[in-house]
């Protein structure tokens, strides 16, 4: 069966919760580097690692959240809501179908009744000629 959407946030919540932790302690570690008043020839080597590593975590996040909206979409909760939106659809349509052909009903109603009406105006008019 497939996850609910309640799981899927879940653990895509938790992977980034561990993406961020580390991402946290590369920017913290780059930020103690630059606060140096002078820096090596080292650090400055550091910082590039630093950097590249935070470029890594952001892919990562990328891919994360890529793969819980892929996930997401297969879900039961939105597999369910599709096919309730499909069904709300069909209802609709069978209602709009519905009232076409009472319309149509109520235009030839209409259109008899003006009939009625002319022959019986008619049928007046020759009465009172009498």
């Amino acid at each position: 069966m497939p996850p609910t959407f309640a799981e899927i946030a879940a653990d895509a919540e938790q992977a980034l919760r561990k993406l961020d932790t580390v991402n946290n302690a590369i920017v913290d570690e780059a930020e103690a580097i630059r606060a140096k008043p002078k820096l090596t020839a080292d650090d400055d080597a550091r910082l590039t690692e630093l950097a590249e590593a935070e470029k890594k975590i952001l892919r990562e996040i990328s891919v994360v959240a890529l793969d819980a909206v892929q996930r997401l979409d297969a879900s039961t909760d939105i597999q369910d809501l599709i096919a309730r939106v499909r069904k709300i659809s069909a209802d609709l349509n069978k209602a709009t179908a519905k009232i076409r052909k009472i319309g149509k009903i109520a235009d030839a109603v209409g259109a008899a009744s003006d009939g009625i009406k002319k022959v019986s105006d008619k049928l007046a008019k020759l009465a009172k000629d009498d």
